[in-house]
């Protein structure tokens, strides 16, 4: 019954296949010579660059991937790779530098980065740049807006922070509040700090700096107390259970966590940190970690215990043990408990976050959202460009393009007449030869399941019947 309508799918492909794929393609390329004719108009209308100097105060803190302060050939090349700029790879970061560089420090402040940005060789750079941190913006605000479980609006939160605090630190401050005074669920805080120290070494956030610690610091120096208290959760490997995570990435984390604190509290107290002051810093956070790997082990011990007992009180007579082998496949016990407590993480991880929470969290996407399309505007009006070249509607559509061909080829494999052919040999062979290997597989296993019960089932049926005989007997007796 498959056959006709594979040749009906077969005989469209060979009439249309092509013009679908001719199509497609000017298609894109009439969208794209559109939005060419519409970029060269408003160019003509507007002109553009006439808000260089709020361009270079809004970006200024993109180029500056490390966060210091200036922007070194380093900067450029790590803006080369987080933002996708081919340009700026390889020596040409070196060159811009030292062009551009009027005091020879081998650094570039706002002023000689205004020289910098109009240089030919890197058009419209800071348009380019912006136009792709508004884009992520834009997608981090539709994460947060439509995560409604704690574990994935917590890890929208840290995609947030790790966008943010390559350009805002505004935005950075009020956040941090909002997880460090009280307003939302302690252990939401603590969530957000999880995933902020296993994010850690994502490459796609766009800074060069840690995010962690940035956030870790602001929350200790707007709410030292309430800090404290989260951390104090976050020592407690049963926190880490019941919010789904994985217990034994607890130490390392803690170790993380507790290393940005130490170096909060003592850039507080000390800024001109002393031997002893260093000491600290890295003594303390190996005390945690120490301290946590014991609790976890603590934790597992009981958890291997508490698995004993249970086997112990349901699994306890040889038949028992053997209708667990079979009914869970051949797993031991032990596996299909490991089984269930994965599925009991997923479950955990995805319960509904707390009213405030969801409240919060549709405040900063809409906050988000309006900031990215700010941006674009910003773009639009010192470029004159609806967008980046690597944006442009016949780039967008080559995906698609791709996708279609794939599916073509994939559609050939099969509704072709060879394709027919292949598939017809396939379903003969499994036929003639499959079915029997099917039949003496489950042949095989049910004379074993036999052989191995027989014994079992005869001496239950023995012991049943001698503990019968004997009941009769005590009651003819009396």
């Amino acid at each position: 019954k498959i056959k006709p309508a594979l040749e009906t799918v077969g005989e469209w492909l060979l009439t249309f296949g092509k013009q679908i794929q001719s199509g497609v393609d000017t298609f894109s390329l009439t969208l794209d010579k559109a939005q060419q004719i519409f970029d060269q108009v408003m160019s003509q209308m507007h002109g553009g660059g006439s808000n260089k100097e709020d361009m270079l105060n809004t970006t200024f803190a993109l180029f500056d991937a490390t966060g210091d302060g200036v922007i070194t050939a380093e900067d450029l090349k790590a803006v080369a790779t987080l933002y996708s700029i081919t340009a700026l790879q390889g020596n040409l970061s070196d060159s811009l530098v030292a062009t551009h560089d009027s005091n020879g420090d081998g650094k570039l402040d706002l002023k000689e980065m205004g020289a910098l940005v109009d240089d030919p060789a890197i058009p419209n750079v800071m348009a380019v740049v912006l136009r792709t941190y508004a884009k992520r913006l834009a997608e981090v605000a539709g994460a947060v807006a439509g995560a409604t479980a704690r574990d994935e609006l917590s890890s929208s939160i840290v995609e947030y922070f790790q966008l943010v605090c390559a350009k805002n630190k505004t935005k950075v401050s009020w956040v941090s509040d909002r997880l460090s005074n009280g307003s939302l669920p302690q252990a939401f805080t603590g969530d957000v700090l999880i995933q902020l120290c296993l994010k850690e070494k994502e490459d796609d956030k766009l800074t060069m700096g840690s995010v962690g610690e940035i956030v870790v610091k602001e929350m200790y120096r707007l709410h030292p107390d309430y800090t404290l208290e989260v951390f104090d959760l976050l020592a407690n490997s049963s926190f880490w259970e019941d919010e789904g995570f994985d217990i034994e990435s607890q130490p390392g984390c803690l170790k993380t966590l507790s290393g940005y604190l130490m170096t909060s509290l003592v850039e507080m107290l000390d800024p001109e940190p002393s031997p002893r002051s260093k000491n600290l810093v890295q003594t303390i956070p190996m005390s945690a970690w120490t301290s946590s790997k014991r609790s976890v082990s603590l934790l597992m011990q009981r958890r291997q215990k508490l698995e004993r007992q249970h086997r112990q009180q349901h699994y306890h007579s040889e038949t028992a043990q053997l209708l667990s082998r079979r009914l869970f496949g051949g797993s031991s016990v032990r596996a299909t408990v490991a089984a269930a407590g994965v599925a009991d993480k997923v479950a955990k991880r995805s319960m509904p976050a707390a009213p405030e929470t969801l409240e919060f969290a549709m405040q900063l996407a809409a906050n988000a959202s309006a900031t990215a399309q700010l941006r674009q505007e910003m773009c639009f009006n010192y470029s004159s460009q609806s967008s980046n070249v690597v944006d442009g509607f016949a780039s967008q559509i080559e995906g698609v393009v791709s996708h279609v061909q794939s599916f073509l080829d994939m559609m050939m494999q099969y509704a072709s007449p060879s394709g027919i052919e292949k598939l017809e040999a396939d379903i003969t062979e499994f036929i003639e030869s499959g079915l029997d290997d099917v039949s003496s597989l489950i042949e095989t296993r049910l004379s074993t399941a036999l052989n191995n019960s027989a014994p079992l089932l005869e001496r239950s049926i023995h012991q049943a019947a001698h503990h019968a005989g004997e009941e009769m007997g005590e009651r003819l007796g009396q």
